[in-house]
């Protein structure tokens, strides 16, 4: 009779498992988007996992959606890893991963300074601290989602056992402790709570319903609102050459007559547009992110963000790539794409 080695026949079954099972990293999907009404640029559109993780009250409404909580998950806090495959050109236009922010101890805080801390640094459209939450140590908190509403519980809990027999006549006063069945009748006197309508005198407790008109405040309220107000509205002093005879006209000259084709002509210059918000409808700065240009005596393409992406160098690429003329009075056609990056916003 063979006997079988039991501990052998384990170790060469353990011998053809893999060593090490690595799980694919925890990424925000780069293809999501869902349909989201902006509150900056006032319209519905295709929202991406980048765009919500801008503002955190995005983050706390959108993440309440299943589809949000698993296509975004660094947004909505359940995981905080690096793109593996994601590079970036360093301020010494060297071409780096996220590890390169964290690798130097001594060099992690500027680091995370020069790339991470900045907005407006992107590398292939995609934002540095996105690509790198871990690296820039900007993991998101988690998101719980709300529990779903029951309905509303009874203002008073019930009895424990029920009386065997009600009170012959109701009480004259209310008793200290309330009964445990309600009372047959009401009381004379009057009630604890407010009433349904207001009393012609203020209550001292608020009324069940809203008043018909709005209080007035003689102060603003002390805290500010969730979403806030959009400012946007043309420049009055701002004055540009018209094309055919040169002459100065103000954003009020674009309304008047064939105001399409003359904004469709004026409107697209960077000059112009960011100071005539309203009637170009550019109340938010922002650069084209599909836009590409060629760097200067080299065949590579550069995005906007480039521009100012070096904090050392943004003012020279700005002053070779963002305008016609020395005096910096006319924006070239890079700024009217880049028109963030190239600074008529500011």
């Amino acid at each position: 009779m063979q006997f079988i080695n039991i501990p052998v026949v384990i170790l060469i079954a353990l011998g053809v498992l893999p060593k090490s099972i690595h799980s694919a990293p925890c990424l925000n999907s780069e293809t999501f988007r869902k349909e989201i009404y902006g509150i900056e640029d006032g319209f519905t559109a295709p929202r991406s996992c980048h765009w919500i993780r801008f503002k955190e009250d995005r983050r706390q409404l959108q993440c309440q959606d299943p589809d949000v909580m698993q296509n975004c998950p660094q947004v909505c806090g359940t995981c905080c890893d690096d793109d593996p495959g994601y590079v970036f050109v360093n301020n010494n236009d060297v071409r780096v991963s996220c590890s390169y922010i964290a690798k130097n101890p001594k060099r992690i805080i500027p680091r995370r300074r020069a790339y991470c801390e900045r907005p407006e640094i992107f590398e292939n459209d995609v934002n540095i601290r996105d690509a790198c939450p871990h690296s820039c140590d900007m993991c998101l908190s988690l998101i719980t989602m709300m529990p779903t509403v029951s309905p509303a519980p009874s203002e008073r809990e019930p009895s424990k056992p029920p009386t065997k027999t009600p009170t012959e006549t109701p009480t004259m006063s209310p008793t200290k402790n309330p009964t445990k069945n309600p009372t047959d009748f009401p009381t004379k006197n009057p009630t604890q709570n407010p009433t349904d309508f207001p009393t012609k005198s203020p209550s001292k407790r608020p009324t069940q319903n809203p008043t018909a008109t709005p209080t007035v405040y003689l102060n603003p309220s002390s805290e500010p609102s969730i979403y806030p107000s959009v400012f946007c509205e043309d420049d009055p002093d701002f004055e540009f050459i018209m094309n055919y005879n040169k002459f100065p006209v103000k954003c009020e000259w674009l309304t008047l007559s064939n105001k399409n084709k003359r904004q469709a002509t004026y409107c697209p210059r960077a000059a112009i547009k960011s100071a005539c918000k309203a009637t170009c409808n550019f109340c938010t700065c922002k650069d084209d992110w599909d836009y590409r240009f060629e760097k200067m005596n080299t065949n590579k393409n550069r995005n906007c963000q480039w521009i100012a992406r070096n904090k050392e160098n943004f003012l020279l690429r700005r002053a070779r790539y963002c305008y016609k003329n020395n005096d910096r009075s006319i924006g070239s056609e890079i700024a009217d794409s880049c028109t963030m990056s190239c600074g008529f916003c500011e």
